[in-house]
């Protein structure tokens, strides 16, 4: 049996994912999270079975420091600084017999900065929920684009906006839907090093306005979280989902559940993106450029991409001027993300827990 250690919650990535993972591994009963009293005090516990434990970040930290695995400790990481990253090498080799990375290029990182033990895991999609529907009833005649995650300069919301208040420009008929809540005011205050828009926080209902995107045009929540429930009734109603994110350390998983329900999207190919994107997508951005992300501490975190504004405005022109070639791309997107089911990643993660695998998972990963 293997024990595990997982955020939890409906309203951020990591909590999504950690909901579902626990879920998956009580389904297939070969494991179970830490017993409550071992998460109500700091005092030190040492287990006798394989433990898998969330990373905290960049500082490649476990989330419960006092608890590990006499036999075998996994960590689960989605690092986007592989600069800052290099200084905190020696914490996983003190935590860790192995660092379970959420996409091929995070292991990489990973890898370059001197974690020799990874691999790459990938996350799942609930395609109970997230699947194609019928067209919603009250469904708008508009041309609706989707964008989704964090408010913030790594999702490259920055880029959404003029991209798409070019495109209310020159069709009246252009309609945004974004879930951008973001639950940490610091990282939307990341936002202020775009060059495309001006921020420096507040409203990002009064931004939109102010970057020439009228509210009446505007659908979703921008300062709210929304259920995933409500979330798959959104996307049904929206053409082309627009994902231009300058660093995915994971697979984007709201990209993801968008792509389950049918759904075509215009995302940049680079970083966690490239393990769940069809390489011949023709919606694909692929003229990004990188540069090394500084951040308001002046303090050089990690390779990223940037998206050429151009080219995602011609994306979205040809899918506006094609809107016949979009259903059989979301088509295929949703055959695609079929395979990515929690229970497969769970299944992973628990073959990674199984130390005479672990050289051969991280041979694999690495060729």
């Amino acid at each position: 049996m293997t024990l595990f250690v997982l955020p939890s919650g409906s309203g951020f990535g990591w909590g999504i994912c950690g909901t579902e993972l626990a879920k998956a591994f009580r389904a297939i009963a070969q494991a179970l999270p830490i017993p409550p009293e071992c998460e109500k005090t700091d005092y030190p516990f040492a287990f006798d079975e394989p433990l898998v434990q969330a990373i905290q970040g960049v500082n490649l930290l476990p989330i419960r420091t006092h608890v590990w695995s006499k036999v075998h400790n996994v960590g689960l990481a989605f690092i986007e600084d592989s600069i800052l990253v290099k200084r905190h090498v020696p914490n996983s080799r003190r935590y860790f017999d192995h660092v379970a990375a959420g996409s091929s290029w995070c292991a990489r990182i990973l890898r370059e900065a001197g974690v020799k033990e990874t691999s790459a895991f990938v996350q799942g999609v609930d395609t109970n929920l997230f699947k194609p529907r019928p067209p919603a009833q009250n469904a708008s005649e508009c041309f609706v684009i989707y964008s989704g995650g964090k408010f913030e300069y790594r999702k490259a919301q920055d880029v959404v906006i003029r991209a798409v208040a070019v495109m209310m420009q020159r069709h009246a008929d252009v309609r945004l839907t974004c879930h951008w809540h973001n639950p940490w005011p610091a990282t939307m205050l990341s936002m202020s090093a775009s060059s495309l828009i001006k921020y420096s926080g507040g409203s990002i209902g009064n931004l939109l306005n102010k970057e020439n995107i009228p509210s009446h045009k505007v659908n979703g929540s921008v300062g709210s979280p929304l259920r995933h429930e409500k979330l798959a009734e959104w996307y049904n109603r929206c053409d082309v989902g627009l994902f231009p994110n300058r660093c995915e350390a994971g697979t984007n998983l709201v990209m993801m559940e968008f792509m389950a329900c049918g759904k075509p999207v215009i995302a940049l190919n680079a970083h966690g993106h490239q393990d769940v994107l069809a390489a011949d997508d023709p919606l694909l951005l692929r003229h990004s450029k990188e540069f090394v992300y500084v951040d308001a501490a002046r303090v050089p975190r990690g390779v990223w991409y940037e998206p050429n504004l151009e080219e995602t405005i011609e994306r979205l022109e040809w899918a506006y001027q094609n809107r016949d070639a979009l259903a059989p791309l979301g088509a295929r997107n949703c055959e695609r993300m079929l395979q990515f089911t929690w229970e497969r990643t769970a299944r992973e993660l628990l073959k990674i827990c199984m130390p005479d695998r672990v050289g051969e998972l991280a041979h694999s990963s690495s060729s």
